[in-house]
């Protein structure tokens, strides 16, 4: 039997422009930090080109807006 802490999540929610949706939880923040640096190696967080920026341009978004309410620095 598998722990909930076992799962294996999809990062699928925050890949596309279309599916990135607000941060929920601790869990989707770090879910959308894996994703977006994944986005960075890849080269999108610089070049417009990039067939990702867009996503990569939302997602930050979405990571600052979380970030900002929940992450008092």
């Amino acid at each position: 039997m598998m722990k909930p802490a076992d799962r294996i999540v999809s990062p699928a929610p925050f890949e596309h422009v279309d599916t990135i949706r607000p941060l929920l939880s601790e869990f989707d923040h770090d879910l959308a930090l894996s994703v977006i640096d994944r986005m960075a190696e890849d080269g999108a967080m610089h070049d417009a080109a990039h067939p990702r920026y867009e996503a990569f341009d939302l997602l930050f978004d979405v990571i600052y807006d979380y970030e900002h309410v929940h992450c008092l620095f």
